[in-house]
């Protein structure tokens, strides 16, 4: 609201320069035909079954395709600066226009794949938990015996005890 009064002239923009509209060409639509023909199948059947524009089933797929591709590539920069290859996508539809059901379908394979790796880490995940709950409960044991002893090889021969068992934490 302050940058629209602002924008508007209603109010000071505090030493801040007067917003600059953006203007331009509009940018051309997407069609079917622009979408590869590895995403263009689901892309085409939720654009036709949600009667939703093609931009925004083509955008989702960019961003499933961008997340298959998460730390396999990455972007080398000038000076040695390297960074992720990242997508940070934002649909910009009013409400209504169906974009939670379009992100549904089209984002379906990632969701069930992730839920497939979760079920088969479970049980390995479950054995860290163990495994770390019982080290934790060795190292508390641990200090309570060097806290309580008097021997300086003793109170030595503890702490690596510890300092092993702690590095070692899954």
């Amino acid at each position: 609201e302050r940058i629209a009064q602002q924008s508007a002239g209603l109010v000071s923009s505090g030493g801040w320069p007067e917003l600059v509209p953006i203007s331009g060409p509009e940018p051309e639509s997407i069609v079917p035909e622009d979408v590869p023909d590895c995403v263009g199948g689901i892309v085409r059947a939720t654009m036709e079954s949600l009667e939703v524009p093609c931009e925004l089933p083509a955008l989702l797929a960019l961003g499933v395709l961008a997340t298959a591709c998460q730390k396999k590539y990455e972007i080398h920069g000038a000076g040695g600066h390297v960074e992720p290859l990242s997508l940070f996508l934002a649909p910009a539809l009013d409400p209504g226009e169906r974009k939670t059901a379009a992100k549904n379908l089209i984002v379906k394979p990632v969701a069930s794949f992730e839920r497939r790796l979760q079920a088969d880490a479970a049980d390995e995940i479950r054995r860290n938990d163990s495994l770390r709950e019982s080290a934790i409960l060795r190292v508390k044991h641990l200090r309570n015996e060097l806290a309580k002893c008097n021997d300086e090889s003793e109170r030595t021969k503890l702490q690596r005890e510890i300092d092993e068992i702690e590095r070692e934490m899954p």
